[in-house]
């Protein structure tokens, strides 16, 4: 935590840091909405063996309109 704070004090303005995670976010948003555009990335989780159906539901458990999107 040390090292944080010490980094912190070495940046004057960190508002580069939220810039730069904000974009960071921003990207990372743009390739995650691609998956749910493919239909093999629902096929892939609901044919592996460990995962099936129940991944969705566990996973995406407060977004059950995801799904219901799922298996269409």
């Amino acid at each position: 935590m040390e090292v944080y704070k010490a980094a912190a004090h070495r940046y004057p303005d960190p508002e580069h840091f939220k810039v730069n995670i904000n974009l960071c976010w921003k990207k990372l948003d743009k390739y995650y909405s691609r998956l749910d555009e493919t239909l093999v990335y629902y096929a892939a989780i609901a044919l592996h063996p460990a995962y099936h159906w129940g991944y969705f539901e566990d996973v995406w458990a407060d977004c059950p309109d995801w799904i219901q999107i799922a298996p269409l």
